[in-house]
């Protein structure tokens, strides 16, 4: 998702969380793996793969506009090379960025490729690293403005090296740069890029026996910076996972084995130091392992991680709120202690709302599992089960959009094997219905306007169900008005978020008359005369504030009880025209009308002095 920020802009309400995931959704065929996903801030998602094809493995990708299907997929490689380890993330607009491992001769070279929201993916991928020396474990990030870095681990002949290459949006790739310190071997790296552009990497740097976490920052523009260790003294520090906030403040998590296996985090606000580390799992003698993060906007922080009993692994997870101290709850368990779990991923919107899916084995299969947890809520009990149990299902991967809307891909294995994928609606809203009046009769058409229209089941218009609806848009619906009885009801939506919540602005009145809009308020004007000589010897300029009738469609305009001009409410309110005497203004009126043509009484213009 959003790998760019790894959070997401949104409004997730209480009851979409209770919303089911769809039905899983085969979007390759057989003989995949590796599936990654990145999704923009409109919902639209974009997942690459690698496939076999012939003697060779591949990369390919596939795309799914909100609320729609998947599309065929698309080959991202030259053939006749093997290809591996893909990675994606978009920009806030839906342009995709991918990269990945291709077999050059003796060495793998990390390549990219991009493709502009709506269009096809670039022709000739850009080779980024060096094909002298073998590259390894690339990632990518983009910032909201487009900005795209990858980094990657490789080698300068004397060690492992961490490299970064920049992109700027619609340039060409930067050539690439060593970030991690000489003499030292380095790997893992993982990016994150703010919405400005900068731009902070971390990875495992180790010397003889002991390993640390190091970062480097690259403010936008400039160069890197560093590298700084995050994880301290001891024995072990390795796997760090990173992300960042809307106020590009940086979270980072790692696995440290000082005596014991424990989850770490450091933070750093932006512009100043890397704070101290904190101990976020418990320090009892068990194996913690596998961290991730993820943020909201505010900077409220939640980590997941497996947790061994022993026995089992567990799927374990602890939220910081912004400026406190990292809880430690040994009893925060998201899966069940019986069964044996692996792979979390987490994803969080701008709310705070989280939802992580992990691997479990329930004894027959390994299958899909996911929870969602609402801002300062509690995880639910009992986790979904996403994947067929047609046979085993692995990595999966989860992203969400600027609303809340979540999507999950994972490789199913087997005969049927293909990369799977399931999505969970937020609840639709309704933030306008007009017109918002009509006759008991019933047969009105009445345009609601909201959000997340997908998967659409029933309108409602209190407890009667419309007979007639169309879904123009995830943002628009036509719906025909059933009979009813005089009053006031709420017009609800059912989809496959749920019902959405009733507010003031899903209101519509049953009425024996229809509803007469009042005028606009304060027609105003100025008259001035013209400067040179001309049969229309005056310019008239007038403007006027909103009806206060909310079903109000079009204003008006009128000179001597004749239409003139009719403006729409969406529109600029204002009219120009030229008058010959000076006082001709005062023939003009405007009126308010709404969608079924019903008028309100003239206003008369007054000119200002």
């Amino acid at each position: 998702m959003y790998r760019m920020l790894k959070y997401v802009c949104c409004c997730l309400c209480m009851a979409s969380l209770q919303a089911s995931w769809s039905t899983p959704d085969p979007i390759s065929g057989p003989n995949v793996n590796d599936p990654q996903i990145a999704v923009d801030a409109a919902g639209n998602a974009t997942a690459v793969w690698t496939s076999i094809s012939g003697p060779n493995s591949i990369i390919q990708s596939a795309t799914k506009p909100f609320g729609g299907s998947w599309s065929g997929t698309d080959i991202l490689t030259d053939t006749g090379q093997d290809a591996s380890l893909p990675q994606i993330a978009v920009d806030a607009a839906g342009n995709a960025t991918a990269v990945w491992l291709r077999f050059y001769g003796t060495n793998n070279v990390v390549y990219a490729k991009t493709k502009k929201f709506g269009e096809s993916w670039s022709v000739d991928p850009v080779g980024l690293s060096d094909p002298e020396h073998a590259a390894n474990s690339p990632q990518i990030a983009v910032g909201a403005a487009g900005v795209a870095i990858a980094v990657w681990q490789t080698s300068n002949g004397a060690n492992s090296i961490i490299q970064a290459a920049t992109k700027p949006f619609e340039e060409i790739w930067q050539a690439p740069v060593t970030i991690s310190a000489l003499g030292y071997d380095a790997d893992s790296p993982e990016i994150a890029v703010d919405a400005d552009g900068n731009a902070t990497a971390v990875w495992t740097s180790t010397s003889g026996p002991v390993s640390n976490i190091q970062s480097s920052t690259k403010p936008f523009g400039e160069s890197w910076l560093g590298p700084v260790i995050l994880s301290g003294s001891g024995l072990s520090a390795a796997t760090p996972q990173i992300a960042v906030d809307a106020a590009r403040n940086v979270t980072v998590v790692w696995q440290k084995f000082d005596g014991n296996y424990v989850i770490q985090a450091s933070t750093k606000l932006f512009g100043e130091s890397w704070q101290s580390l904190e101990n976020i799992s418990d320090s009892a003698p068990l194996l913690a392992q596998g961290p991730q993060i993820a943020v909201d906007a505010a900077g409220n922080a939640t980590a997941v991680w497996i947790q061994s009993d022993g026995t089992h692994g567990i799927v374990q997870a602890s939220t910081k709120l912004f400026g406190e101290s990292w809880p430690i709850d040994p009893d925060n368990n998201l899966s069940a202690p019986e069964l044996d779990a692996d792979a979390p991923q987490i994803a969080v919107d701008a709310a705070g709302n989280a939802t992580v899916v992990w691997k479990v084995h329930n004894g027959i299969y390994d299958i899909v599992q996911a929870t969602t947890k609402p801002y300062m809520g509690s995880w639910p009990v009992d986790p979904v089960d996403l994947s067929d149990l047609v046979g085993s299902s692995f990595v999966p991967q989860i992203a969400v959009d600027a609303a809340g809307n979540a999507t999950a891909v994972w490789r199913l294995f087997g005969s049927a094997g293909a990369i799977q994928s399931s999505t969970q609606y937020v609840a639709p809203t309704v933030t306008s219905v007009v017109p918002n009046s009509g006759l008991p009769a019933g047969g009105t058409s009445v345009t609601i306007t909201g959000t997340t229209f997908v998967g659409v089941i029933a309108v409602n218009f209190g407890s009667v169900i419309a007979p007639n609806f169309t879904v123009v848009s995830p943002t628009e619906i036509i719906a025909i008005a059933p009979a009813g009885s005089p009053g006031t009801v709420d017009i609800q939506v059912e989809a496959a978020g749920g019902f959405s919540p009733i507010t003031d602005a899903d209101r519509y009145q049953y009425t024996s008359q229809p509803s007469v809009p009042r005028p606009p308020r304060h027609f105003r004007g100025t008259n001035k005369k013209r400067h040179h000589s001309h049969k229309h010897k005056y310019v008239l300029r007038s403007n006027w504030e909103v009806s206060p009738s909310t079903d109000t469609s079009a204003y008006r305009l009128y000179k001597r009880n004749k239409i003139v001009a009719t403006i729409p409410s969406n529109s600029k309110r204002f009219f120009k025209t030229h008058l010959i005497w000076k006082h001709s203004w005062k023939k003009f009126s405007i009126t308010a009308v709404t969608e079924n043509n019903v008028e309100s009484v003239h206003k008369k213009l007054k000119i200002g002095h």
